[in-house]
C-alpha cells in the first residue's frame, strides 16, 4: 500500500524566496558549466550507463564464466551494484512552476540534514510549458546540478526534449501542444532578433542538455524511473542486449507512453503518447528479466499524466505497480479545488529500498501560489494547521 503523508512544522516558502533564489544563478555560470567537459558525466547514476548511454542500469551484468572444456569450474564473482543514496527523492512534473521547485529541494534538504545526510535527486522531466516560469525553473534547476552533480539525477520529459532550436531559421520549433515556452522564445526573437539574449541563451543551453541526459534509470531493488512509460510490447522480442533498450522507439516509449487503467492496450506507433496496460508492464518487468538483459523491474515510478491530486497508483496495477507523481502546486484548467487547499498540493517521492516510495504532499501557501501565477491572492477563510508526521518522516 502507499504511504501518503503531508508534511508538517514545514513554513512554506514565498513565491519572492523562489525567485530569488533561482536568480542567484546567472546564464552565465550555467553556460561556463555546461561548456567544461569534465562535467559531461558528473551527474548522478551516470557511471551506470555504459552498457547502454541512453539509460542508467545500476546492476551491472556478471562476467561470463570461461567455457573450457574438461577445465573444473572457476567461481564467478557476484555482482556488485552501483550504490543508491540515501535518502533519494523523486520529483515528476515541474511545468515551470518555480515555487513548488524550490520547495521540493528545500523539504528534501531539510529532512536529509535533520537526519544527517544530504539530499539525492532524481527528477522526471517537464520542466518547462503549462507555467510562468519556465526561465527561473530551468535556472533554479541548474543551479542545483551545478552544487552539487554528483547527488542529482535528471531525466527530461517529452516537454523538454521536443523544444527545437532552427539554426537556419533563428528561432525555436516544437512539435506538440501546449508549448508557452516555445511560443515567448519566439516572441522575444520578433521583439529582438539578437539569439545572445540571456533567455534565448538558456534555452538552448537546456536543449543541448537533455540530450546527453537518461530517458530512464533501473535501481537494483527493481524500481524503473522514466517520465512516460517503458518499451511497450511490440519491442519486447527486439530486447536482446541492454543497447536495446536505447532504440528510438524504446526511448520514445519512455518520454512519451502514457498510463492507461486498462489491462492490455495495443501499441499504437501512429501516436508517440500511446498508451499501455497493467498487463503490458508485467509482461517488461518479465523481459527485463530474463538472462540477456538481467534488469529486474517490478515497479515504476513515472511522472507525464497530470493527476489532480498529484499522485496515483491505479487499483489494476497494485501487482506490478506504477506510481504517478506530480510537482505542480496550482490548479490546472478544468481541475477541482481539492478538498483540503485551494490548489494541490505538489509532491515528492522518498524512495524506499525494496517497496514503493513515500509520497510526501507539500503545503504550500495559497496566496503565494496566486502570486506565482501572476494574481492577486483571493481573501480566504484561516484553516486550521495540518497535522502530520515530524520533518524527518
Amino acid at each position: 500500500m502507499l504511504d501518503v503523508v503531508t508534511a508538517a512544522d514545514f513554513p512554506p516558502l514565498t513565491f519572492a524566496d523562489a525567485m530569488d533564489r533561482a536568480r542567484a544563478t546567472s546564464v552565465r555560470q550555467v553556460g561556463e558549466w555546461l561548456a567544461d567537459p569534465a562535467n559531461a558525466r558528473r551527474l548522478l547514476f551516470d557511471d551506470a550507463r555504459t552498457d547502454c548511454p541512453e539509460v542508467a542500469i545500476l546492476t551491472p551484468l556478471p562476467p561470463p564464466a570461461p567455457a573450457t572444456e574438461g577445465a573444473p569450474p572457476v567461481e564467478v564473482p557476484a555482482v556488485v551494484p552501483h550504490p543508491v543514496p540515501d535518502p533519494l527523492w523523486i520529483v515528476g512534473d515541474v511545468h515551470a512552476d518555480v515555487l513548488s521547485l524550490a520547495t521540493a529541494i528545500e523539504y528534501a534538504t531539510r529532512v536529509s540534514r535533520h537526519e544527517g545526510g544530504e539530499p539525492s535527486f532524481v527528477f522526471l522531466g517537464d520542466f518547462i510549458d503549462r507555467g510562468p516560469h519556465d526561465h527561473e525553473t530551468l535556472l533554479l534547476l541548474f543551479s542545483l546540478v551545478m552544487r552539487c552533480p554528483e547527488r542529482v539525477c535528471v531525466i527530461p520529459g517529452n516537454h523538454d526534449v521536443d523544444l527545437r532550436w532552427g539554426e537556419k531559421a533563428q528561432r525555436f520549433g516544437v512539435s506538440i501542444q501546449p508549448a508557452e515556452y516555445c511560443e515567448r522564445l519566439n516572441e522575444l526573437l520578433d521583439a529582438n532578433p539578437s539569439p545572445d539574449q540571456e533567455q534565448v541563451r538558456l534555452a538552448r543551453l537546456a536543449i543541448e542538455f537533455w540530450k546527453g541526459r537518461p530517458k530512464a534509470v533501473f535501481l537494483p531493488d527493481g524500481t524503473a524511473l522514466s517520465h512516460g512509460g517503458f518499451p511497450h510490447t511490440d519491442l519486447h522480442e527486439s530486447l536482446r542486449t541492454r543497447a536495446d533498450l536505447g532504440a528510438k522507439r524504446c526511448l520514445d516509449d519512455f518520454l512519451w507512453a502514457r498510463l492507461s487503467e486498462s489491462v492490455k492496450k495495443r501499441p499504437n506507433r501512429g501516436n508517440r503518447g500511446h498508451e499501455f496496460g497493467s498487463r503490458d508492464f508485467a509482461s517488461f518487468c518479465q523481459v527485463a528479466g530474463r538472462e540477456h538483459l538481467r534488469v529486474p523491474v517490478c515497479r515504476l515510478i513515472r511522472g507525464h499524466d497530470h493527476v489532480a491530486e498529484r499522485w496515483q497508483l491505479p487499483e489494476e496495477y497494485r501487482e506490478f505497480p506504477v506510481v504517478t507523481i506530480n510537482a505542480m502546486g496550482w490548479r490546472m484548467d478544468g481541475e477541482l479545488a481539492p478538498a483540503d487547499c485551494p490548489h494541490p498540493y505538489p509532491v515528492v517521492a522518498r524512495h524506499v529500498p525494496g517497496d514503493l516510495p513515500r509520497i510526501v504532499r507539500l503545503r504550500l501557501d495559497p496566496a503565494e501560489v496566486d502570486r506565482s501565477r501572476g494574481r492577486e491572492p483571493e481573501p480566504r477563510e484561516p484553516r486550521p494547521p495540518v497535522r502530520g508526521p515530524a520533518p524527518g518522516a
